[in-house]
């Protein structure tokens, strides 16, 4: 009997010194678990979400070596863009927003949209963006999404109308894609005589085999009543 009362003791004196020890063996609630797990959960579907939702956005910002001071200042200006690809932020650097370093003219600031196109019939969709130049001329950059990267396509002109981002001139538009599926760039000007009839001129870019765009031919047409104004210059009354 004494045997018997000693192990009840023994029992209730470890029991006892197990709940005040903090090793307690007789299970424990899971609600502390699930207080850490479901806010987890939440912020992982909704960054998830979220990426999905916004795969392919464009961000344009447009850098100034001083607030305010877009062009008119002793630093650079340049337009900085990304965008979401994957699980990946990419970025790129178009420099070519100015029309002369001495002058404040060039890219217009917030002008800049962008749209995709299957420029070079890749399967794969390149960013165009749009805009406008001080003067009212229109300008575009064309950006390539690779696997690692975004970068601006190089543009080779000879003409002060092209430089090494972008496509400046009156009227700048694609053109149809040529016999290889790839698009034709357009960048036109008109030239006003003192005695008509006036002149359009027409830079023709493509691409080259390098994956740059190149200048390959230039045209002039007399501007006739025949051809509109309205949209493109180019654009002929049937």
């Amino acid at each position: 009997m004494k045997l018997i009362k000693q192990e009840k003791l023994n029992k209730e004196i470890m029991e006892k010194y197990s709940c005040d020890k903090g090793v307690d063996k007789r299970g424990k609630s899971p609600v502390r678990l699930w207080f850490i797990f479901i806010p987890l959960m939440l912020v992982i579907l909704s960054g998830a979400f979220w990426l999905h939702n916004n795969q392919g956005r464009v961000y344009i910002s447009y850098h100034e070596a001083k607030p305010g001071s877009w062009f008119c200042d002793t630093g650079e200006s340049w337009v900085n863009v990304a965008v979401i690809d994957g699980f990946k932020l990419k970025k790129a650097r178009i420099n070519n927003v100015q029309e002369i370093k001495e002058v404040c003219s060039g890219l217009k600031k917030g002008s800049l949209r962008y749209s995709y196109t299957d420029l070079d019939n890749d399967d794969s969709y390149e960013i165009v963006l749009n805009g406008k130049w001080d003067n009212g001329n229109q300008v575009q950059y064309y950006l390539k999404i690779k696997k690692d990267k975004l970068f601006v396509i190089p543009i080779d002109s000879s003409d002060f109308n092209g430089g090494a981002d972008g496509l400046v001139n009156k009227a700048v538009y694609l053109n149809w894609p040529n016999e290889r599926g790839k698009y034709i760039f357009t960048a036109e000007s008109i030239v006003h005589y003192s005695n008509p009839p006036d002149k359009i001129f027409r830079d023709l870019y493509h691409f080259n085999d390098k994956g740059e765009i190149e200048l390959y031919r230039r045209e002039t047409e007399e501007l006739t009543g025949n051809v509109s104004k309205i949209g493109k210059i180019t654009e002929m009354k049937r």
